[in-house]
């Protein structure tokens, strides 16, 4: 299997797997594990799901940089959707 056989969801669902507890994100000092990062996801898409976020919608997204925006980024790829 090559990368691009991989999804941005497919990469996190990984490392989430294999390495719960390594450090994954470092924002403003506080730091998140890959166990933690992964939680974050699943509820956000969960959320979004909710809302009728689905495989091939566009999410637009106005943010600063932030750990809630790579929270975010996470979620939609895990439903197919597509950040702009």
């Amino acid at each position: 299997m090559g990368l691009r056989d991989f999804t941005v969801y497919d990469v996190i669902a990984r490392n989430v797997r294999l390495y719960p507890q390594k450090e994954a994100w470092i924002y403003e000092n506080r730091r998140y594990s890959f166990a933690e990062f992964g939680k974050g996801v699943d509820c956000l898409a969960y959320g979004l799901s909710k809302l009728g976020l689905k495989k091939g919608d566009r999410l637009g997204v106005l943010s600063q940089n932030c750990y809630e925006y790579v929270l975010l980024y996470g979620a939609a790829a895990k439903l197919g959707g597509i950040m702009l």
